[in-house]
Parts: structure tokens; sequence; C-alpha cells
């Protein structure tokens, strides 16, 4: 899958833009995504409920980022999580469980005044 991404990218985007991408595939739990921008999640969908609930939250991810998720059609970040992610998009093809790109934006909750 980097292979593929990286390669489309050195095809398509301007060389200007190849410098700002980088793909990668590495434990999110031990990646720091301050430079990041979007995030892609390929993982069953219980453990996706998991990164963003208690990885995306600790990991530097920038507010207004874009995290993605494959899953199925009628998946929706569980009830703990929903509120810190603005759906932007839901992208059908198919009936398979990874058949659905859902689009996120990354809205961290505010830190409480004291």
């Amino acid at each position: 899958l980097v292979a593929s991404a990286e390669r489309l990218a050195r095809q398509t985007l301007p060389e200007e833009l190849q410098a700002k991408v980088n793909f990668m595939r590495d434990d999110i739990r031990n990646v720091w995504l301050s430079d990041a921008s979007a995030v892609f999640v390929f993982l069953p969908q219980h453990v996706s409920e998991f990164v963003l609930r208690e990885v995306v939250p600790t990991s530097g991810l920038p507010s207004g980022s874009l995290v993605y998720v494959c899953a199925r059609q009628d998946w929706q970040p569980g009830s703990g999580v929903a509120s810190a992610y603005a759906r932007l998009v839901t992208y059908y093809t198919g009936e398979d469980s990874f058949s659905t790109l859902h689009g996120f934006e990354w809205q961290p909750p505010r830190l409480r005044a004291s």
C-alpha cells in the first residue's frame, strides 16, 4: 500500500508537493503525528475505535487534520469518540468490511479552564 501511494504521488504531484508528502507504515503508538495533516487508518473496526479514542488524542496530531478510516458502510465512531471527529465524507466502494472510506476532521476537545 505504501509503495503504491509513493508511486502515485511521484506520478501525479508537482515536485514541490512531493517534498511535503511522507507515507509510512508503522505502529501508530510509536509515531509522533505533530507534522501530519492526514492519517489513514486501515485496521479492524474495534481497533480503529481504540486508535481514535486512545491513540490519536495523545499523538500530537494537529487540530484540523484529516483522519481516514476504512470500515463498513454503516460504521461510525463510538459515542465516546464521535465528538472529536467531524465527518466530512463517506465514499462507498463495495460490500465487504473494508469497502467504505470515512473521512473526518480531527477536532480535539478544548482544554477546560480551571
